[in-house]
């Protein structure tokens, strides 16, 4: 072949690639940068590249991230051993992983929390997206196998107990099932408590924010029947409690109508009627002071009050998907905001989340935070468990952990397929005061 035709033969297919970019490129936002090297491949320049093989990228990433990584570790029941551990950790715990009739009609036959979590993909080069659940499968809890086992691998973990969202309308329950298995089943052994999440369920998944699926209207007439449901769960030898008084959380106290007095009449109301005298604890999300509903004491919600000057600009990322509108910061920079802040005026129970990425909820607009390893996950723990002992609540040193199955937010401690048990295994050398294993 000449040189002349071997020259033409490489631009026909270089051409070709340009063609080919121009169409899978389609995908990414990384189009530009793949014409260019077509183009430049055109005409004859140096550096240029197969433009259609970084498509593959794509490929690769999902492939890495659905098979054991680097940081892969097998649960180790022996790390605490018998060492106490040096705080009680509680870890957020969502019940929706089984199906309910109002799920089926919202958002389709056969919903629950493994359905969105099936639309994660990665959005960039490095985005951990998708996540296979490992040891315990895609389990349903309307079984209490699948609640017994949780509570065996946190129990080994050190985890003091779940807090169990509950969600309670007006009367009206939703998702209840597992909360009630878990009662029904004295031999589950691992403290519980409860959150009301007294947030209105929406559409917003769908960007429908405003559409109201339930919501509460919180008349005065529900106060008994409110005091008296959770009252009940405070006669359970399990349930957690700090100097001989269950700790109740309140998702969203701002919601409440004249938050102050109706919460004072909440507490007269279990006194008078069950003689208890509950701690009332706010999640720390638009609002950061529970002294301004009359409140005992606050928890964190990690990544909530995340300040937001520290995004991450997209230049700074590969972006595989060119319709990619969501946020992403970097994990270190939650880290570092949430462990220095100085301790309030009131009690407050320090929070970890091993990740934060809500993607599969938000298809392609979610918010990432990038760059999380066991490693680092138990540093910030390890901070924690230092404050809470320095700081402790009402006496006794708490801290948190969002959460043990937001699977679909990308907040979880139950083993995956790609770290295996490593961030249960780091959780537990935290409560132990044990060395790390350097991840980070």
């Amino acid at each position: 072949m000449s040189k002349r035709t071997s020259r033409l033969a490489r631009r026909g297919i270089s051409a070709m690639y340009l063609v080919l970019a121009a169409l899978q490129a389609l995908t990414g936002r990384s189009f530009g940068r793949r014409v260019a090297k077509a183009a430049a491949a055109l005409a004859g320049l140096p550096g240029s590249v197969d433009p259609v093989g970084e498509d593959m990228g794509l490929a690769d990433e999902i492939r890495k991230f659905t098979a054991p990584g680097p940081e892969f570790e097998e649960f180790d029941p022996t790390i605490l051993g018998d060492a106490p551990p040096r705080a009680k950790l509680i870890a957020y715990y969502l019940p929706q992983f089984h199906r309910i009739e109002e799920n089926d009609t919202w958002w389709g036959r056969g919903f629950t929390e493994w359905t969105s979590l099936a639309r994660g993909a990665p959005r960039f080069a490095g985005h951990y997206q998708p996540r296979i659940p490992r040891d315990f499968g895609h389990y349903s809890l309307d079984n209490p196998d699948a609640i017994r086992q949780q509570a065996e691998y946190a129990v080994k973990s050190g985890i003091h107990g779940f807090c169990f969202y509950h969600y309670w309308f007006n009367g009206r329950t939703v998702l209840q099932k597992p909360l009630e298995l878990f009662l029904a089943n004295r031999d589950i052994r691992i403290s519980f408590c409860a959150m009301w999440a007294n947030h209105d369920w929406t559409r917003m998944w769908h960007g429908e924010g405003n559409v109201k699926l339930l919501s509460h209207d919180y008349d005065t007439l529900d106060d008994a029947d409110l005091v008296d449901h959770f009252s009940r769960m405070f006669t359970d030898d399990r349930y957690i409690e700090i100097g001989g008084r269950p700790l109740l959380f309140v998702y969203s106290p701002a919601t409440i109508p004249d938050a102050p007095a109706r919460i004072e009449t909440w507490r007269r109301l279990f006194f008078d009627r069950h003689n208890r005298r509950p701690l009332l604890f706010m999640a720390q999300m638009g609002s950061l002071d529970p002294r301004e509903y009359g409140l005992d004491g606050a928890i964190e919600f990690p990544p909530h009050k995340f300040d937001r000057t520290g995004l991450l600009k997209y230049d700074a990322l590969s972006i595989f998907d060119r319709r990619f509108d969501g946020k992403v910061a970097s994990y270190d920079k939650l880290v570092e905001q949430f462990a220095s802040e100085p301790q309030p005026p009131f009690p407050l129970i320090k929070t970890v989340c091993p990740g934060w990425d809500n993607d599969p909820r938000y298809p392609g607009r979610g918010f990432v935070f990038h760059g999380s390893t066991p490693g680092k996950y138990e540093d910030w723990l390890c901070r924690c468990i230092d404050r809470a002992r320095e700081a402790p609540v009402f006496g006794e040193p708490f801290v948190a952990v969002n959460a043990w199955n937001e699977w679909a937010e990308g907040a979880y401690l139950e083993p995956d397929i790609h770290y295996g048990a490593a961030y249960l295994n780091a959780t537990a050398r935290a409560l132990r005061g044990a060395p790390g294993k350097g991840n980070a």
